[in-house]
């Protein structure tokens, strides 16, 4: 299954690895779930999970990338118009998912249009449409 994932849920799944957005990183390590993603995207995680707050281990964050790198799929985002957001950061990620046609998980559903090209779901959600 591929999917666009918002930063919430790879900051939420780095502080509780049990959770549904832990278990999705779990997932992306073991090839169930390949991370789709475009450039402004990487940069935003980068920047959101390296910030001194969170409290993150550098090695942790390092080894996503990596698996994102090694499986994801980088994508060429379409344009679309983030006044059309809640919060127009999110467009980048409704664009990737778009242009890649798979899903788009977040924490924050109400953020992305309900009716539309693209499935958005909870990180709950998403984890019970994985292949066991």
């Amino acid at each position: 299954m591929k999917a666009v994932l918002d930063t919430n849920v790879l900051v939420s799944g780095l502080l509780s690895p049990d959770g549904p957005p832990g278990k999705l990183i779990s997932a992306i390590e073991t090839g169930l779930l390949i991370p789709v993603f475009s450039e402004p995207i990487l940069f935003e995680y980068l920047d959101v999970l390296l910030r001194p707050k969170l409290e993150l281990d550098w090695k942790m964050v390092s080894e996503l990338m990596e698996a994102f790198y090694l499986s994801g799929a980088l994508v060429d985002e379409l344009e679309i118009d983030p006044e059309e957001f809640a919060d127009p950061d999110d467009a980048p990620f409704y664009a990737a998912a778009l242009a890649a046609q798979c899903l788009l998980i977040t924490g924050n559903l109400k953020h992305f249009p309900r009716h539309g090209p693209v499935k958005v779901l909870s990180p709950r959600r998403a984890l019970e449409l994985l292949p066991e």
